[in-house]
């Protein structure tokens, strides 16, 4: 960006001076030198006269003592009092600051000084502080009267800051009293003190505000105050208060302290002044069940925790427990909202949280450890009912604590071509209402993998399942085998382009890639699908025939534009698949057929169509299954993305399932100008004939401040409202977690 340019050069001549001098130009030009041992400091003028202890310089003149300058057209040197004061397009440079001004006095041993109708700029802000007289107080504070502020070009600022008073320490903070903000040269804000950072890493204070107004919480003031705790950790503290619903507080705590020892804590809590009543139960609560909220002291935690322990011991730790079933569709936006949680913890700890309107929220502690070919973890997994806690309902989940498993990948066998695997797990599981069980699993499979020609691969195997379960009244035991062959034809080519020589020269080869693959698999035991623990380790019967054609193009390059660059990047650019099964059991079946209930055989199952298209500027993804029996598309699925590299983009998602569903959503960011970028997106239900929610907003870039707002109109929760955040440049420091922070 530009918008410091001018003022930047401006306060940069005298380092462009310095590096004048130092290149030994200056010389050239017939100037003089100077150079003092106590305190060390170099002198360069078009003209030096010493009349005793009086050093008189003129034209140009440039002093240097450890990394501090000052440049100006005329400047006098008290030998004695180590002082120095300098005239005339007065230029500074202390560390990262940079001065301007009309008259400079300073101390040469006590790095002391003042400057006159100066102006102080901060690099790594940008940061622009003017003032009738600027004090350096020490190597590193200031004190500046009758002050000016601002992020943008101090000639003609589009927002500024007036004070009295103000006290800057260089990586530190600055204090500013009596503080009149203007934008556009208009009067907006006041305060009787302002706190602001002056630092290029993060530091404690006020993030910018969150403002929104909703139907369901009126207006909405959210005021989040951020504490560096030390190098590893900090924390958030979140103020909101809801015009109709009340004060909520919350707190968020980081610690990092290592790449894979990192922890995330998030807590909101509010005493609701809506209660729910059946008059009122659309109004404040919601209607998709027939249970009223009437609980006013409301609160949501989450945690997720990664620790890195001891031969490649890790463990992870995840919490979610909400008060009642409505608070996550109620409070969704903001800093502590639903979307930014959500959005947080995955980016953080790569595992997502349960969606907004799941009323059985997962818990767990989780330790695993890795070895060459095997794995091994224990997990207590304790699931949250909302129902069950609030309205004694049965618990609809079982706790399992714990669950141990040990896996190990297919590896060679005693130095045979067969491949062995291995799995075992054994579960508790607790329930509240009912008997308590034990499971345990065992399972082991054999293949045996061989290439008949280069192009076919063939791979039989065999795979064998073992459970026991035991509870207070009974124990059974169930086995099952599973037999499985598959069949495996691969034909490729390599087409390659960007040179005369192509098969060893080209910058872009792409590989052609026609694989077909046949499978028969037979599972004889039945389980029983009124068992949760042989539904979730066991298979269903089966003895079928399956296939799948598959067609893709996959690109190699390689900038060579880059020197040093020889590591290939593979892209997937097409992939067109087919495939499909034959069951036999069902064409096995007897005729079942009454007057009734009328049965049709469908031995063949729909035909699944894959495609995906990834070019440099547009994604498409679609994917459905076609009945062959009713002609017709069961259900699809189409994904279609265009962008560029100025932040637009048009995004398309449709989705279609036969008598269920039928959705379209749509994303549109469109950039009108350098400064100005507008985003809508919407989504209807088309089986219905419902609007499900749409969204506009917009983003603007101003020379030094950013704009951000958001209309919304969300069916599912029944809210409408808009929300509103602005940045200001100088103001803000570094980023941490995609918010920028500020003091005041």
């Amino acid at each position: 960006m530009t918008i410091h340019k001018h003022a930047f050069t401006f306060y940069l001549i005298g380092t462009i001076i310095f590096l004048i001098f130092v290149s030994g130009i200056w010389t050239s030009l017939n100037a003089q030198y100077f150079e003092m041992s106590s305190p060390k400091f170099r002198l360069w003028a078009d003209t030096i006269h010493i009349d005793r202890q009086m050093i008189k310089a003129d034209g140009d003149v440039l002093i240097l003592q450890e990394g501090q300058s000052i440049y100006a057209n005329h400047i006098i040197i008290d030998q004695n009092r180590k002082e120095i004061e300098a005239y005339d397009s007065v230029l500074a440079h202390f560390k990262d600051t940079f001065f301007s001004g009309d008259h400079l006095w300073f101390d040469l041993e006590k790095s002391t000084g003042e400057i006159h109708q100066g102006t102080l700029y901060y690099a790594p802000g940008p940061l622009y502080i003017k003032g009738n007289r600027i004090e350096k107080k020490g190597p590193d504070t200031y004190h500046i009267d009758d002050v000016q502020v601002t992020g943008c070009d101090i000639c003609d600022p589009d927002w500024m800051i007036s004070g009295k008073d103000v006290h800057v320490t260089i990586d530190g903070y600055a204090t500013l009293w009596h503080g009149l903000m203007t934008f556009k040269h208009i009067p907006i804000f006041y305060t009787p003190f302002f706190l602001f950072p002056v630092k290029q890493h993060r530091q404690t204070g006020l993030l910018f505000p969150f403002v929104e107004q909703s139907s369901r919480k009126g207006w909405v003031y959210q005021q989040p105050l951020y504490w560096v705790i030390n190098k590893n950790s900090d924390a958030t503290f979140y103020t909101s208060f809801m015009e109709k619903r009340g004060l909520m507080n919350g707190i968020e705590f980081r610690y990092n302290i290592g790449p894979q020892s990192r922890g995330t804590l998030m807590m909101d809590h509010l005493t609701d002044r809506q209660s729910e009543t059946q008059e009122k139960k659309g109004e404040w609560g919601y209607t998709h069940d027939d249970y009223l909220r009437q609980n006013s002291d409301r609160y949501w935690f989450r945690m997720k925790l990664d620790q890195s322990l001891f031969n490649t011991i890790k463990a992870e730790l995840d919490i979610d427990r909400v008060s009642d079933q409505d608070y996550l569709k109620t409070f969704n936006t903001g800093y502590t909202g639903y979307e930014k949680s959500r959005q947080l913890l995955s980016q953080r700890h790569s595992r997502g949280i349960e969606d907004p309107d799941e009323t059985v929220r997962k818990n767990r502690a989780h330790v695993h450890r890795l070895f060459e070919h095997s794995r091994i973890y224990g997990e207590c997994r304790w699931y949250d009912d909302i129902y069950h806690r609030n309205f004694d309902t049965q618990a609809s989940s079982a706790q399992n604590l714990p669950v141990i498993r040990f896996s190990k990948n297919p590896t060679p066998l005693l130095n045979l071509p067969i491949l062995m695997d291995v799995d075992a797990l054994y579960a508790y599981e607790y329930h509240e209402n009912f008997s308590n069980r034990h499971q345990l699993f065992m399972g082991s499979g054999f293949s045996l993998p061989l290439y008949i020609i280069p192009q076919l691969y063939i791979e039989p195997s065999f795979q064998w399942k073992g459970g026991y379960s035991k509870d207070n009244t009974q124990s059974k035991t169930i086995h099952q085998k599973r037999f499985e062959t598959h069949l495996t034809s691969e034909l490729y080519k390599i087409y390659s382009f960007g040179s005369k020589h192509a098969s060893t020269k080209s910058i872009k080869a792409y590989k052609h890639t026609i694989r077909l693959r046949g499978g028969y698999t037979y599972i004889p035991d039945d389980r029983d699908e009124n068992d949760e623990f042989q539904w979730t380790v066991f298979d269903e019967k089966s003895n079928n025939i399956n296939w799948l054609i598959s067609n893709t193009w996959v690109e190699k390059s390689v900038d060579k534009t880059i020197a040093g660059n020889n590591q290939p990047i593979y892209k997937q650019r097409i992939l067109f698949e087919l495939s499909g099964e034959y069951n036999i059991l069902e064409d096995r079946e007897k005729d079942t057929s009454t007057n009734d209930e009328p049965h049709k055989k469908e031995p063949f199952s729909p035909i699944t169509v894959d495609c995906v298209w990834n070019a440099d500027y547009f994604q498409l993804d679609t994917d459905g299954q076609w009945s062959i029996y009713d002609n017709q598309w069961l259900n699809y699925h189409i994904a279609f993305d265009v962008n560029d590299q100025k932040d637009q983009s048009f995004k398309l998602d449709y989705q279609y399932t036969e008598n269920q569903n039928e959705s379209l959503n749509t994303t549109i960011a469109a950039r009108l100008n350098e400064q100005f970028i507008i985003l809508a997106a919407y989504e209807h239900d088309l089986k219905n004939d419902q609007r499900i929610q749409h969204n506009l907003g917009f983003y603007y870039q101003g020379p030094c401040w950013r704009l951000d707002g958001m209309f919304y109109d969300n069916a599912d929760t029944n809210d409408q409202g808009f929300s509103v955040m602005m940045h200001l440049d100088g103001i803000t420091t570094v980023k941490k977690q995609g918010a920028d922070f500020l003091a005041f």
